[in-house]
């Protein structure tokens, strides 16, 4: 067991947008420390959800910023409900454990690099696309913290052995 908690790094915003949210998208596509590489994909992907944002609302609406559009689609599917694996007499249950801001977060970006890796194509598109369906409310990233949501709602008669 741990002597004492591990202290809660501080993320650095990025650059560009000074958003905590894009920082901790790039960290986790940044792969053998290439942050200028995971920068220019995540920038990239930004701005073609500006353009996608623009084309999809037309002239009737005042058009979000792709920064806002990526905010709202991880919002949209970080989980505040997780799943927990507990032994009780002798049997494994699922339980229904809340989870802190910064843990939903991290499963809605792990899920989104995982969603993007299993499709093929560019990466710059690949991401822009994942992001524009969870901005809409569809596709892998929403059905599997959909199926997440609807297990923990399951397991809810169990959560008393917490």
């Amino acid at each position: 067991m741990r002597r004492r908690s591990a202290k809660k790094r501080s993320i650095i915003p990025d650059v560009r947008f000074g958003s905590e949210i894009v920082a901790r998208l790039i960290a986790h596509l940044m792969k053998c420390g290439k942050k200028k590489k995971a920068q220019k994909i995540v920038y990239a992907t930004i701005d073609l959800l500006e353009k996608k944002g623009k084309e999809r609302i037309g002239e009737e609406k005042e058009p979000l910023s792709g920064l806002a559009i990526l905010e709202i689609a991880i919002k949209r599917v970080t989980l505040s409900v997780g799943l927990a694996k507990r032994q009780r007499r002798g049997r494994k249950f699922e339980l229904p454990v809340p989870l802190s801001p910064e843990r939903g977060l991290l499963w809605a970006v792990m899920q989104i690099k995982n969603v993007a890796k299993k499709k093929g194509g560019a990466s710059i598109e690949r991401y822009t696309n994942i992001l524009y369906d969870c901005y809409e409310g569809k596709g892998e990233v929403v059905k599997r913290k959909q199926m997440v949501e609807k297990r923990a709602e399951a397991q809810r008669a169990f959560a008393h052995l917490a």
